[in-house]
Formats: C-alpha cells, sequence, structure tokens
C-alpha cells in the first residue's frame, strides 16, 4: 500500500542524500566529521519526521483505491495547513 505524503518524501529523500557517503575518507579527521555531521543530521530529520506526524490530522488522510491493480489501496495525506518545522515536540 503506496503512501503518498509530499513533506515526508522530501525529508527521506534528505535522509538518502545526507546518510550516502559521495567518496571514501582517507583522512581521519574529515572521516570523524563527516560521522559527527550524518548522527547529527539523522537526529535532525527524525525529529522533522515526528513534528510532521504530530501536525497530522485524521481528516488530512484519505485511502484511495489503486486504479491499476485490484484490492490495492493507495494512502493520501494532505494536510490543510503547511507543516511547521519550528513547532516545538
Amino acid at each position: 500500500m503506496p503512501i503518498y505524503f509530499k513533506e515526508f518524501e522530501k525529508t527521506i529523500k534528505k535522509w538518502i542524500k545526507t546518510t550516502k557517503k559521495l567518496s571514501p575518507m582517507k583522512d581521519e579527521v574529515s572521516d570523524k566529521t563527516y560521522k559527527k555531521f550524518v548522527k547529527i543530521t539523522k537526529k535532525r530529520l527524525i525529529l522533522d519526521l515526528i513534528i510532521i506526524f504530530k501536525q497530522i490530522n485524521i481528516e488530512d488522510i484519505s485511502i484511495v483505491p489503486d486504479l491499476s491493480v485490484k484490492d490495492k489501496y493507495c494512502i493520501m495525506i494532505k494536510p490543510k495547513y503547511p507543516i511547521d518545522f519550528k513547532a516545538k515536540l
């Protein structure tokens, strides 16, 4: 059952982009700095996901039948208001 949710998709794309190592790091200091950066970024993205899901109301969720496949459904989440990433947890 696919889920279509724009803000969630953007956050997951950031997660993938951040966690992919572009090139092997030969310098130990650079590698440690990169690992620390990834750790901090992952923590921030997890907090963003929590904020996203706390701001979703049940009225924002709809389940729609998938027309291309029988007995399959898609979950669509469309918040009425833009997601505020500066909101407190």
